[in-house]
């Protein structure tokens, strides 16, 4: 409980501080979220335990004495996060308003043709499926799955492509599946990172081969004897998940110094691989980079 009386003590700093230059704090907007360990008989919920905030019973008080208590979902700037860190209930949230948004479209444009269709898609459906990706994008079928499904079912109303199953339509179109996408925005971020265009937030490092004076991102390594939920988490996370798509990129490309070069140089070679994604009622795939890369000795 010495966390919590930290933490207490913080927002009554705020209070105070906010009282002595006569601001008003809105305190409908304060907002808590615990992170909670499901079982205490291993280390991997013994890590949670250490954090100040792991307890759902833990309360707080605001200004004025109002007492915060634990949310199911917090919104920042747009992003859904829940106390597990599954990210469903964002993935949720967008695929609706997505499915919503293709409805619209379809309703009010007439024409079906391929240009003015993927254009339409783009500007105002992709974005909405892409929005901040490189933070809650998860590599496991369910999540793939329902994004892709956005996009599966807008591209069967495209003139020409409607007797082509899903994956025959991304040939057909010159399209990426929506994963691929996605896989591609967390490599053009880590070259960002590298190159210092945005702030390392994640605490990514990079080393250099002696040997080879190639460039690899550092995987940093968890204890062995952490599983489940923890490690799946660890899996997922930007540092680690990045850093492994980043490291199976080509150091020709990896070593480009201008942007927009090494983002045409990037989507040559995301091409070159082939792309199905997993979607319901087709068989199931791995279409990761990294799945691509083990399974073909050709990209090593």
């Amino acid at each position: 409980m010495e966390s919590k009386i930290c933490l207490q003590n913080d927002l009554d700093v705020v209070k105070q501080w906010s009282k002595e230059n006569n601001m008003i704090l809105n305190e409908e907007k304060f907002e808590l979220m615990c992170h909670c360990a499901k079982s205490n008989k291993n280390e991997s919920a013994s890590l949670f335990n250490e954090l100040p905030f792991n307890d759902e019973s833990v309360t707080y008080a605001a200004t004025n004495d109002m007492i915060l208590y634990p949310k199911t979902s917090v919104r920042d700037l747009g992003v859904l996060v829940d106390p597990q860190l599954s990210w469903e209930s964002h993935v949720s949230k967008i695929t609706i308003q997505a499915r919503q948004m293709s409805s619209w479209i379809l309703n009010v444009f007439k024409t079906r043709a391929k240009e003015p269709m993927i254009l339409l898609f783009n500007s105002l459906v992709r974005s909405r499926c892409e929005y901040c990706c490189e933070l809650w994008d998860r590599n496991n079928v369910k999540t793939i799955s329902a994004i892709e499904q956005i996009q599966r079912r807008f591209t069967s109303k495209i003139e020409g492509a409607g007797n082509l199953n899903y994956w025959e339509r991304l040939k057909l179109l010159n399209i990426s599946s929506l994963q691929r996408r996605r896989e591609k925005q967390r490599i053009i971020h880590v070259w960002k990172i590298k190159n210092e265009v945005v702030r390392n937030d994640v605490g990514l490092t990079f080393e250099v081969n002696p040997r080879t004076s190639k460039s690899r991102a550092v995987i940093k390594p968890m204890p062995k004897t952490i599983r489940g939920k923890l490690l799946s988490i660890y899996e997922e996370s930007f540092s680690i998940r990045s850093a492994k798509l980043w490291n199976r990129v080509p150091s020709n490309i990896r070593d480009e110094h201008n942007l927009n070069t090494f983002k045409f140089k990037l989507a040559k070679w995301l091409f070159s691989f082939p792309d199905e994604p997993p979607v319901h009622g087709y068989h199931p795939t791995k279409n990761s980079i990294t799945d691509h890369w083990t399974a073909n000795d050709r990209f090593v």
